[in-house]
């Protein structure tokens, strides 16, 4: 059979350092100055393989190759396609790496592991695997989201883990890329959390391939994510099954602190830690969510340098996993306290299966709140201002701000432009600068997106080339940005960045400026590779041509925030270290471009678990909010929630619980009574009057926070099911099992 549309090549490069993928001019990569290798991708969206497999779309893609979504014609099913590059088809050796993919999970059938149904070449000689299609959440976008997991839902899924891995070392093959994001959560009619996972295209397969395996592995070639890889794989030394229980144990020790075990400046750093030093315990590195001794001993019995000296098997592992979870809650039960085996940093759907023990009562399970400074890129056009969005999105925009949802605005102004003179026109451009200023202080988003227009119109009767023409698009494409409506964002900063590249040159500051503004847009939308490629682009520009300015300092905001998006939060620390001194020094401690470092730099730590460094800096943040905005501005609403959400952590209700009703009262005099804004408030001082047994009171706010979030959000809303989920545990824990079961049954709608 034909294809029904002729494949599509696209031509990229990529660098093979850190990963990122380029379609510009551009020779070396931006962000470490490696050389950009060009590479070929036959895009197959719309052609047909096999006479059966119909390619729909691209689920992604990576370092060997594309995923794509197809249809099985014959048989009517939904499948994934795994296809190799081009460009690495023609070598021998990573095309029989990509065959020996085919051979590894072929021979697995285990409902813990992807299933693999066929294999193939197409007509131009690209191999391909036909997989399972899944539709689930990887385990990393969890840890992105939730920062950590509670300790029943991390050993639910983690004695998953062990049974597929388990089955895999019985039929002679090792993972050996072990990380989070090759575990994916899958919802299902059996259980609640069903664990699968994927992407086994470095594994190696053992006894009758040895020699084979030798042959593409030789010494001093590695291969792995370096996060998670064992010693003896840094090492490039021979593996066999236990390197992949280290690589498991770390990806535990991630998931039950947050905190990777190792991580360095760089990935020679990184191996070395793993070869050398002994991860912290957990007390020193979450000390506030207590995990029971008896599970740090099982995480770190799986991470013995030595081979020899860790658990042996994925059996010992997962009995050693469920035996340690047993005993620490009964130890608890036996002290007749609350057991912290659900300690969470938010709220996460339960997972109860294969753990017979008794429910644990839910910790606090608490959200970023994060604050709004939109227009700062407007009033101070060469700070590219990131703003500190949650991970959710600016969809939900609304319920993290506190701010009433964004309807779509008339932008239509009534000025007539018609007959001004130049001189008429020049005042009136600079009128509505100032008074776009003016609605952001008041925190009036048509007016400022009203004048942000009528200043593009203006400056459009002064040429498209003129400068004000590309930095009018550019603010209006902020706007338009922070109201959450990214395509029209794109589309205006693309265009703004065009116009200044043609006027000012591709190393300009005007260029750095709207490459900035775009990674803050490709943040938000998650393409966080393409967010921090821009972002290095824009701070080497501003660093070379204006090392002091405060450019400087908003780059390095934007890719601290970036970074700590992928989790990488030291790093992202100390770039915000180096941007608060530039901004302190150059604008003051009370400048609202300060203000939003402090915050983001409470946030990164919190990330981080150094809850008394995320205090000290959520705590100037609120002094200065009220200092810079006055008293009831939604930006102290904001402040106070975060340090709210903080004190909580530490176990300071007292204080949590005056912040969280100071900001209630704040967001109530400004939306009312029964805008959805309120919610996390309601839902933030909930969870810590039931974390303090007060039963009757978070009943009460759960129950309005549900009633104002189901009227405006999707039923499958992330905020609406931590309610949910945080509602359930109360019932249950106020012996309402009837109740909270018929409550999460949302859940699963």
């Amino acid at each position: 059979m034909e294809p029904e549309s002729q494949e599509i090549t696209v031509v990229e490069k990529a660098c093979l350092v850190c990963g990122i993928r380029l379609s510009g001019p551009d020779t070396r990569c931006p962000a470490d100055g490696a050389v950009l290798v060009t590479m070929v991708r036959e895009n197959l969206v719309g052609t047909t393989l096999a006479d059966r497999y119909q390619i729909v779309s691209v689920i992604g893609e990576g370092g060997m190759g594309v995923v794509y979504k197809a249809r099985h014609m014959l048989m009517d099913r939904t499948v994934a396609i795994k296809t190799l590059h081009a460009h690495l088809a023609s070598d021998e050796q990573t095309l029989r790496r990509f065959q020996r993919e085919a051979k590894a999970a072929s021979g697995l059938e285990h409902p813990n592991l992807i299933t693999v149904y066929d294999f193939g070449v197409t007509p131009k000689g690209q191999p391909y695997l036909v997989l399972s299609y899944l539709q689930g959440t990887r385990l990393a976008d969890v840890l992105d989201r939730d920062g950590h997991l509670p300790i029943e839902r991390a050993v639910n899924i983690f004695i998953q883990a062990c049974d597929g891995l388990a089955h895999a070392h019985s039929r002679g093959v090792i993972h050996r890329d072990l990380k989070p994001t090759n575990i994916m959560l899958i919802d299902n009619e059996e259980r609640h959390e069903l664990v699968k996972i994927v992407d086994f295209g470095i594994a190696k397969v053992l006894a009758s391939g040895e020699a084979e395996t030798q042959e593409l592995t030789r010494t001093g070639e590695v291969f792995g994510s370096p996060l998670y890889m064992s010693p003896e794989q840094c090492q490039a030394l021979l593996l066999d099954a236990r390197s992949d229980i280290y690589s498991l144990g770390c990806v535990l020790y991630e998931a039950l602190s947050g905190q990777l075990p190792f991580c360095g400046d760089n990935v020679y750093e990184t191996m070395g830690k793993h070869v050398n030093e002994s991860p912290r315990p957990f007390r020193e590195v979450c000390p506030e969510l207590e995990i029971p001794e008896e599970i740090e001993a099982v995480v770190f019995a799986t991470m013995e340098k030595e081979p020899n000296k860790r658990l042996q098997s994925m059996s010992s592992f997962k009995e050693g996993l469920q035996s340690a979870f047993r005993s620490a809650q009964q130890r608890e039960m036996r002290r007749g306290g609350a057991a912290p085996l659900s300690t969470a940093g938010k709220t996460a759907p339960r997972a109860r299966a294969e753990i017979d023990t008794p429910p644990a009562p839910r910790a606090l399970a608490l959200e970023d709140k994060p604050w709004r400074l939109p227009g700062l890129s407007v009033l101070v056009p060469a700070a590219a201002c990131a703003v500190a969005l949650a991970v959710a999105g600016a969809a939900a925009w609304f319920i993290l701000g506190g701010h009433r949802p964004h309807q779509k605005q008339s932008a239509t102004s009534t000025v007539d432009l018609k007959g001004k003179t130049k001189a008429e026109l020049d005042k009136l451009w600079s009128q509505c600068q100032e008074e776009m200023q003016k609605a952001y202080l008041a925190d009036d988003d048509a007016e400022c997106q009203k004048k942000a227009t009528l200043a593009v119109r203006i400056a459009e009767k002064f040429g498209r080339q003129d400068p004000r023409y590309a930095k009018s698009l550019n603010e209006l494409g902020i706007i338009h940005r922070d109201q959450g409506d990214h395509d029209q964002a794109e589309k205006l900063l693309k265009e703004s960045l065009e116009l200044r590249r043609k006027t000012f040159g591709e190393n300009s500051l005007e260029v750095a400026d709207s490459l900035g503004e775009l990674a803050v847009l490709y943040r938000l939308e998650r393409q966080l590779a393409t967010a921090e490629s821009l972002a290095r682009r824009a701070l080497t520009i501003d660093q070379k041509l204006a090392p002091d300015d405060t450019s400087v300092a908003a780059d390095l905001n934007t890719l601290a925030m970036v970074l700590d998006d992928q989790r990488k939060h030291s790093q992202a620390a100390r770039l915000l270290v180096r941007s608060l001194a530039l901004y302190q020094d150059k604008l003051g401690e009370s400048d609202s471009h300060t203000l939003e470092v402090l915050n983001n730099l409470g946030r990164v730590y919190e990330h981080q678990g150094k809850l008394a460094q995320a205090e000290k800096y959520f705590r100037q943040t609120v002094a200065i909010c009220e200092q810079h905005f006055g008293p009831n501005h939604a930006q102290v609403s904001s402040a106070a929630y975060n340090l709210a959400q903080v004190l909580a952590l530490e176990g300071k209700y007292s204080e949590a619980e005056a912040l969280c009703k100071r900001a209630t009262k704040i967001d109530e005099a400004r939306l009312g009574p029964d805008d959805p804004g309120l919610a996390m408030n309601q839902s933030l001082l909930a969870q810590i009057y039931h974390f303090q047994g007060r039963f009757v009171e978070a009943e009460s706010l759960y129950q309005q926070a549900l009633s104002l979030q189901e009227k405006a959000l999707e039923p499958g809303d992330k905020h609406l099911r931590d309610t949910i989920a945080s509602y359930a545990e109360l019932l249950r824990d106020t012996n309402r099992e009837k109740q909270a079961a018929q409550l999460e049954s949302r859940l699963s709608k």
